[in-house]
């Protein structure tokens, strides 16, 4: 779910752009990460990324995870989690990442069920053979 989740909002952050720098150069990578947020992961788990780390697809998915980890309550769902992505901790009491959100649930959908095409296509091949 959360893979899903952060595989949308790569798309929405860049359009999947892995060397995406935005705000002046303080958002870096295909999820527009900023220093702030590399802060927090570092300070919460004793990690040592760096800000460039943002550029690398793997190291910017984990950054993700983690800091959505860090704020999420247990049992957050995804709208919670993207919320607090774009608009940090208080990210879901704000009224500013509620338009956010919206974009995140319908690329969400969209490629769900895009998802599910695909498999129900595979499924009727696998079955003809």
């Amino acid at each position: 779910m959360i893979a899903a989740l952060i595989a949308v909002m790569m798309l929405i952050e860049s359009g999947g752009n892995v060397g995406a720098v935005g705000d002046g150069g303080r958002a870096l990578g295909c999820l527009q990460i900023r220093a702030c947020v590399i802060a927090d992961v570092n300070k919460y788990y004793g990690a040592t990324y760096i800000h460039e780390d943002a550029l690398d697809l793997a190291k910017a998915a984990r950054i993700c995870r983690l800091y959505i980890e860090v704020y999420a309550p247990p049992g957050a769902g995804l709208e919670t989690m993207a919320r607090i992505w774009n608009g940090g901790p208080n990210g879901p009491n704000k009224e500013s990442t509620r338009k956010y959100w919206q974009k995140v649930e319908v690329k969400y959908r969209e490629l769900a069920v895009q998802r599910g095409y695909v498999e129900r296509r595979a499924d009727n091949v696998k079955r003809q053979n």
